[in-house]
C-alpha cells in the first residue's frame, strides 16, 4: 500500500511540475499583428461609445455546416466620433451594416 501511495505521489508532483513549466515558455518572441492591435486597443474607433445592449439572433444550418444570423448592438455615444470599431474573428463575413440614428431629446 505504502508502494502505491509514494507512486501516486511522485506522479503527481511530475505532473504538476510538468503543467506549471508549460505555464512559462522559455521563448518569449511574441509577435503581434496589426489585427491583434486593434482588437486590444481603445481607438479612435472605440472611445467615443459604449456598448450598452447586443441583440443576438443566431441560425444554425446542419446541412452546410455553416452560422448565420444578425446582431442589433444599441450603444450610448460619449462623445463625437467619425467611425465605428466593432471587432470580427476569421472567418466571419460582415455583409451589411444598417445604422439608425434617433436623433436628440426635444425639449
Amino acid at each position: 500500500m505504502k508502494l502505491y501511495y509514494k507512486l501516486f505521489v511522485v506522479l503527481s508532483l511530475s505532473m504538476l511540475t510538468f503543467e506549471l513549466s508549460m505555464g512559462q515558455p522559455l521563448s518569449t518572441n511574441i509577435s503581434f499583428t496589426h489585427a491583434d492591435t486593434l482588437r486590444g486597443s481603445n481607438g479612435t474607433g472605440r472611445d467615443w461609445w459604449d456598448a450598452l445592449k447586443y441583440d443576438l439572433h443566431v441560425k444554425f444550418n446542419l446541412e452546410d455546416s455553416t452560422i448565420s444570423g444578425w446582431n442589433n448592438i444599441e450603444f450610448k455615444v460619449l462623445k463625437a466620433g467619425k467611425q465605428i470599431q466593432v471587432d470580427l474573428q476569421q472567418p466571419m463575413i460582415l455583409d451589411s451594416i444598417y445604422y439608425l440614428f434617433w436623433g436628440t431629446k426635444k425639449r
